[in-house]
């Protein structure tokens, strides 16, 4: 049997020490002394040439032994003990030095060493730190009882979980049963910072109510940190283990670890790899897991490597890599595809569309093909299934997608009610999935487009009100397809005035006195009625526009392009801002430009390097 006694003592504010020595007949041994320094609170630990000095402002010590606390981040983590999940906590012996290859610990005699107590907790564990010296009937060298010690001890600590559970006596036993050596007696030292305690147990309720957005939680929070005078460094140490230590986080960022091993292992499958470590990381969003972690990962486990990766365009390897995830079979992967996936599996189509891109629909036709067989040979038609979702969620898109172009882009176009209804109803799911998505999608694009005329500006302008004011009860869709159809109206009558006025002015002549235009306004209705080219007499506003249209046109061709065409350089520059401050559509532009090339025959290659 052994026997163990036990001291406790407050050494700072925040700083107090548990002292464990275990052993056969402790008690009729002299070991300690209170304050040697002089200071209250301090106490130094000897046994035959060790010693523990836990003093005001830090700790001392020689001899043999060292210490160990569990990682947690922000811990020297070897990737030796990375790769080996059963490696909970990190152990340091006095006067071991680490072979620079990482493969072999070189020990001396020279153990003696000084902590701050501010060292101990931001190198250490920010809650719990052990040190420990054990006195052995043998008083070898050092160098050799560290040994000794790494030999016997070196397993049981570095895989026990009475350290995170700080329980000191199953510690201290399970040392003297490893140690096989009867007459050892172990000196055991925990040291806690009650700051980082308290704010780590508040911190885990925090995190476990997701109530990380409540002010007044947030404040506490940060009361805690003020009066604890805990920086930031440590409350982030802090936060970022309370959600490691959360159950499926654990698992997700242990899976992140695998494939990384994985990758270590099998170089060649790097770029299969790659995909669901992304997916990992899109995942961590959702639980909020700080992107340090993987960070911190990456830099153990790819140091001094070179990762060869074909470089995808952004929006292709994100869509890749949930795609590929579909077929990830871990705990977070097996449910439903998640509102934040489908969203940038839109935004990737929506890009893919834009850059003309055609490699993201053989990506979308490879996984359908895959999840088809994976379905037939397995049985197991959940990732179909999931895989089915996204197809319907891409059917939307291109249906919404068709539909609007056609609204904005054709004059022509018969907009109605079962149209804009299929458009609203699309609207509230892509908004479902993530605010603003639908306006993100499809409003933002369509607009940026640099061949939109000021008609399709104001009909994407009445759809996007307009469907805001339906949600409102101000406005039925039926009334809003009426609004559309106006418009198509007016760009359909702007289109013929505009192409006949250039026969009644021959072609860019300046505009005459008002009242020479209001007669030509009649007299271009009625031939224009009375061809049924248009439905209604000519409006004055659509009549004026089409005459200011002209005009500037006019200047562009005899006055601005002359001078881009005479000196190229930064001509395209010149151009923009002619567009930009003008207002003339860029189509009509660029047939101006051909016309005036086709006219002067000139090289169509300044043509191309002007339109580009």
């Amino acid at each position: 049997m052994i026997e163990d006694i036990r001291l406790h003592g407050q050494v700072t504010p925040m700083v107090e020490y548990f002292a464990t020595i275990a052993g056969r007949s402790v008690g009729h041994q002299f070991f300690y002394e209170p304050s040697p320094d002089g200071h209250h609170g301090t106490i130094r630990f000897f046994a035959a040439g060790h010693e523990f000095l836990i003093g005001r402002d830090g700790l001392s010590y020689k001899g043999n032994g060292g210490s160990f606390c569990r990682y947690m981040f922000g811990v020297n983590l070897p990737l030796k003990d990375l790769l080996k999940k059963e490696v909970v906590n990190r152990l340091v012996l006095n006067g071991a030095i680490l072979d620079p290859t990482g493969q072999s610990i070189h020990f001396t005699d020279r153990t003696e060493s000084r902590e701050s107590y501010e060292e101990v907790f931001r190198s250490g564990n920010a809650l719990c730190n052990y040190y420990f010296f054990v006195q052995l009937p043998e008083q070898g060298p050092l160098h050799k009882q560290q040994e000794f010690l790494l030999r016997m001890i070196g397993r049981p600590v570095k895989h026990s979980v009475s350290v995170a559970s700080q329980d000191d006596i199953q510690i201290v036993h399970n040392l003297y049963n490893a140690l096989a050596e009867p007459r050892a007696v172990i000196y055991l030292f925990k040291l806690t910072h009650r700051g980082h305690a308290a704010y780590y147990q508040y911190y885990q309720h925090v995190y476990a109510a997701r109530t990380n957005g409540d002010e007044g939680v947030m404040r506490r929070l940060d009361d805690i940190a003020h009066q604890c005078k805990i920086d930031l460094y440590q409350q982030t140490r802090i936060q970022i283990d309370v959600v490691y230590q959360h159950p499926d986080n654990k698992r997700l960022i242990d899976d992140y670890k695998d494939l990384l091993t994985e990758m270590l292992a099998d170089p060649g499958s790097t770029q299969a790899i790659l995909a669901k470590l992304n997916r990992l990381r899109t995942l961590s969003v959702r639980n909020a897991i700080p992107l340090e972690v993987f960070h911190t990962l990456d830099g153990i486990f790819l140091k001094d490597k070179t990762v060869e990766r074909f470089e995808e365009p952004e929006h292709l390897d994100a869509a890749r890599s949930i795609l590929d995830s579909l077929f990830l079979q871990t705990g977070e992967t097996k449910g439903t595809v998640l509102k934040e996936e489908l969203a940038t599996l839109l935004r990737a189509k929506r890009q893919a569309i834009e850059r003309r891109d055609f490699s993201f629909d053989a990506l979308l036709l490879d996984v359908g093909k895959t999840c088809d067989e994976y379905a037939c040979q397995s049985g197991d038609s959940r990732i179909l299934e999931r895989f089915s979702l996204i197809v319907t969620c891409f059917d939307r898109f291109d249906a919404t997608y068709t539909y609007l172009n056609q609204m904005v882009f054709m004059d022509d176009d018969q907009t109605t009610e079962a149209g804009l209804k299929t458009i609203h109803t699309n609207k509230k799911i892509f908004d479902d999935l993530a605010p603003r998505l639908f306006k993100e999608l499809f409003i933002d694009s369509i607009v940026k487009d640099r061949y939109l005329t000021d008609f399709g500006r104001r009909k994407i302008f009445i759809v996007f009100q307009g469907l805001k004011e339906v949600d409102d009860g101000r406005l039925t869709l039926q009334e809003v397809a009426n609004q559309v159809r106006q418009v198509n109206t007016e760009a359909l009558i702007h289109r013929q005035v505009r192409r006949h006025l250039k026969r009644f002015l021959k072609q860019f002549v300046k505009p005459a006195q008002p009242e020479e235009l209001t007669h030509l306004r009649d007299q271009l209705s009625q031939e224009l009625q009375r061809k049924g080219l248009i439905p209604m007499p000519i409006p004055e506003a659509i009549f004026r526009k089409a005459i200011r249209d002209l005009h500037r046109e006019a200047v562009y061709f005899f006055e601005v392009l002359p001078t881009l065409v005479a000196s190229p350089e930064g001509s395209e520059g010149r151009r923009d801002a002619y567009l930009s401050s003008s207002g003339v559509d860029r189509y009509d532009l660029e047939e101006l430009e051909r016309e005036y090339f086709h006219h002067h025959r000139l090289d169509n290659t300044l043509l191309h390097a002007l339109q580009r």
